[in-house]
Formats: C-alpha cells, sequence, structure tokens
C-alpha cells in the first residue's frame, strides 16, 4: 500500500489539495500497479487516468525543476513503505492540508467517523460513492474552454454533493470558483427579470470579492441581458484572471427555482445560452466554465435556439447500483456487507429503496448504529419518518400534485401532463419508462398507498 507520507509531500510541492483521481494515482504508482489496475479498481477509464497522470507528472516536474515519471515517483518521493488504508482519500480543499499524523487520523476509517446523513457530502466524506460514468465526465467537461456542464437529479440524490467535488477540482487546477445558488434568493427576486438579473450580478461579484459597481454598469435603456453580460465580461477581464490565466468556474445550484416563473425563465435561461456561446469566438470569453445544476427538466416552452438545455455535456444521476449500494455499506464499516446470510435482507433493502442515495445513507447509518430496520407497517414511526413526512407535507402544499401522485401510485403505470410528471420528477418520487409514469421505489409506493387509502395497498417487509 502507499505510504501516506506522500501524498502530503506531492500536496505540498504542487501548493494545491489533489483531486480523488489524482490520490488514486500516487497511490497507485507509489504500490507499483499499472494504469489499467487503477481503472480496474476505480471505474475511470485507463486512458483518462493516463491522461491525467501525464498532466500530474508534467506539473511535478515544472514544481521540482526535474523530470518526474510515473516509474521514478519513489525515487523523488522515497520513504518508508507503512500499511495504510485501501481507500481512497477524497478530494480536500486547499485549507485542509495537515500534518501525516492529522491525515491518519481524519482519514483511516472509523464507525463514529461517520454523520447523520444531512445535506451534501462534505469533501472528506467516506460515503461519497463514484457513480461512474458521473464523475468522470463532469469533472473532464470543466477542463474545456468555454465549456457548458448540465447536472440532473432529483432532490436528495447527490447533486449538491457532486458540484462540491467539480468545484474542488476546477480549483485544483486553477479556476477561479463562483458559486450562485438560487435557493438564497428571496421571492421578490423573481418579481421581475430586472430584479433577478441584478440580484445575480451582485451575488457574482460578491462571490469572487470583485471591485465591480453593477449599478455604474447598469444601463436601463440596454435591457437586463445585455447588462448581466457586461457585468461578466467586466468579471472576466479581472486582473487576477487575466494575469494568471485562470478560467471562471461559474456555477448555479438549484436552477429549477427559476422554472416557476415561465416569462422571467425564458429570458434569464437564453442568457445563460447566449453566455456559452459568446465562448465560440470571443478569447476572454472562453475563460468562462459554466455549471448548471437542477432537480427537474425545464417545462416552459422554449425556442431551441435559447436552450441552455440542448448544448453542452448534460449528465443525469442515477440512483445506485446494486454493488454501489454495497460499497457504500463498507463505507460504514458494516460487516453484514459481505455476509451470505445477511445478503437476501441487504437485496430486498435496496429493492425496496430502488438504490436512493439519501436513502441508502441513512438505512446504513441506522445499521452501524446497531438499530434494526423496521418493516414498512410501521415506517411512519421508523427510520423514514422524517423524510416521509416531509414529502407528504409537499405535496398536500400541491393538490394537483397529490392528485397526480395518487393515481401513480394506484396505477400500474399511467400518463401525466408534462407540468405533473415534473413536479412529482423533482420531488423523487417517479420514474418514467416508456412513456408511462411508476412510483421510483417500493417504499414509496407503499406508504403513499397506505396514506391516501388506495385500493390494494400492500405492507412491503424484508426477509430476516
Amino acid at each position: 500500500m502507499a505510504d501516506l507520507s506522500c501524498l502530503p509531500v506531492v500536496q505540498q510541492t504542487l501548493q494545491r489539495p489533489l483531486t480523488q483521481l489524482e490520490q488514486l494515482i500516487v497511490e497507485g504508482t507509489w504500490q507499483g500497479q499499472r494504469y489499467g489496475q487503477m481503472a480496474q479498481a476505480s471505474g475511470y477509464g485507463e486512458e483518462y487516468i493516463k491522461q491525467i497522470g501525464a498532466r500530474l507528472w508534467a506539473e511535478l516536474s515544472e514544481k521540482l525543476g526535474t523530470a518526474v515519471t510515473k516509474k521514478n515517483l519513489r525515487l523523488m518521493f522515497g520513504g518508508p513503505v507503512a500499511p495504510v488504508s485501501s481507500q481512497v482519500i477524497p478530494l480536500v480543499s486547499a485549507s485542509a492540508a495537515r500534518s501525516l499524523a492529522q491525515l491518519e487520523t481524519d482519514f483511516l476509517p472509523t464507525a463514529s467517523a461517520v454523520d447523520f446523513p444531512s445535506g451534501p457530502l462534505p469533501l472528506t466524506s467516506r460515503s461519497y460513492i463514484n457513480r461512474p460514468p458521473v464523475e468522470e465526465a463532469a469533472l473532464a467537461e470543466i477542463t474545456h474552454a468555454g465549456c457548458l456542464l448540465c447536472i440532473k437529479a432529483p432532490r436528495r440524490f447527490g447533486k449538491t454533493s457532486l458540484l462540491q467535488r467539480v468545484i474542488a477540482y476546477g480549483e485544483a487546477l486553477g479556476h477561479r470558483p463562483c458559486r450562485i445558488d438560487l435557493q438564497e434568493a428571496d421571492a421578490t427576486v423573481f418579481d421581475s427579470l430586472e430584479a433577478l438579473v441584478r440580484w445575480f450580478c451582485r451575488r457574482m461579484v460578491c462571490a469572487l470579492g470583485a471591485d465591480v459597481k453593477v449599478d455604474d454598469l447598469w444601463d436601463s435603456e440596454m435591457g437586463s441581458k445585455v447588462n448581466a453580460g457586461l457585468c461578466l465580461q467586466s468579471l472576466l477581464a479581472q486582473d487576477n484572471l487575466i494575469q494568471d490565466n485562470r478560467p471562471l468556474l461559474l456555477t448555479i445550484n438549484a436552477l429549477e427555482q427559476v422554472f416557476a416563473y415561465p416569462a422571467i425563465a425564458r429570458d434569464f435561461l437564453s442568457m445563460l445560452r447566449l453566455w456559452h456561446e459568446r465562448s465560440k469566438d470571443d478569447d476572454l470569453w472562453q475563460r468562462l466554465r459554466l455549471v448548471l445544476v437542477y432537480s427537474t427538466d425545464c417545462y416552459i416552452a422554449l425556442n431551441l435556439e435559447a436552450s441552455p438545455f440542448n448544448v453542452g455535456h448534460s449528465l443525469r444521476l442515477p440512483p445506485f447500483t446494486l454493488d454501489q449500494f454495497l460499497a457504500l455499506g463498507r463505507c460504514y464499516q458494516l460487516s453484514m456487507v459481505d455476509s451470505d446470510r445477511h445478503r437476501p435482507y441487504l437485496e430486498d433493502l435496496y429493492q425496496l429503496i430502488a438504490g436512493h442515495p439519501y436513502l441508502a445513507n441513512l438505512s446504513f447509518y441506522v445499521l452501524a448504529e446497531g438499530q434494526h430496520l423496521p418493516d414498512l407497517s410501521t415506517l411512519t414511526d421508523g427510520i423514514f419518518r422524517s423524510h416521509l413526512q416531509e414529502l407528504w407535507v409537499q405535496l398536500g402544499q400541491n393538490p394537483a400534485a397529490l392528485a397526480a401522485w395518487q393515481r401513480v401510485v394506484d396505477g400500474a403505470g399511467v400518463s401525466l401532463n408534462v407540468i405533473d410528471t415534473l413536479q412529482l420528477e423533482s420531488l423523487g418520487l417517479i420514474r418514467t419508462e416508456d412513456g408511462l409514469v411508476y412510483p421510483v421505489c417500493e417504499l414509496y409506493r407503499g406508504f403513499f398507498a397506505a396514506q391516501l387509502s388506495c385500493p390494494g395497498a400492500e405492507v412491503v417487509t424484508l426477509r430476516n
């Protein structure tokens, strides 16, 4: 196994954190592995690993003033080999550089190190599970000048956790991050396009700490889209980006917030499309890397030439496969994951939640705490109670969506209108197949069937 001391030394040499894949390459090289072996162990493509490895050796060579290669890594960063965890260390921020002792304390697996699943997973979380090829494709995309990356998944599927890793990777490459989250916007921000765009521009300026006065740039006769473009152009032309040749990584989380305002959304989304297209023939705008994250498709009728969703690279985060589900259980140090006796129980659990990432984390957390998963008949008083009640309240606030959901729960594949489909999809309740809508998992179907008193409601239980 790799000597953990190699990783801090390499990071100190580069004066930046290593990405998850770079750490895998360093560890694998230290162990004498071939790129093909690293690819098999990680799920990344061999050619992509070679590309990242070559760039890593070149960067180390430049820093040290002498050639660093895969073959001479031990010679350059030599030291005794000590047994360490086989787990790949997650992405860490630049401020997270620590001593070897701290690294060992932070990164070696311990049962107590896993927190209750709530919100995005920190970069140092052991319970982040890669879903190839999504992560590889996302990280590769932001290396391209003028890129547009779209990431879609239902709520609590890991979008923000993936976004954090994309941002960390961009920072490792020297990108200047600019994070915008539309969930931070007050309701009044969506009163008009001008209100939204002014808020958006001020958030960009604030996120970058730039010396740009939005009000001084603003010309009401030019229109909001033009004013926003001028603001972003000023940010791209900032000295700290120009002198260091640094790209600007602009990420917009919860883009679906604007979908509820069709008149505003059409202009706002076409503005994003225009920004991406300007990179085709403008060197300054090629510095822009644009990442859009949202929980459902846009149900607003958009001109195909004005939509940002049919250009660039679109990724959909899938549920966990069974192997990924079991890998998550190992992150929680559960020996039952590899037990033949418990395998039927775990397979039933996987089928019950259909690989839902949040529900999988919640299940394994409870098992790691020594508790027992309840049957569906006692679910309202069990570990999923809070999550299911939250969904129930949200549905209760939208009578049309609730009525549509009752049809889904009571049927065996139904057809819904576009708006109902997208509203239920954004909650993570449904999946579509051949134009028909189904509950995404038996957990939801069984619970809501009981709540809605649908005919044919069954209790789903797990095998012992």
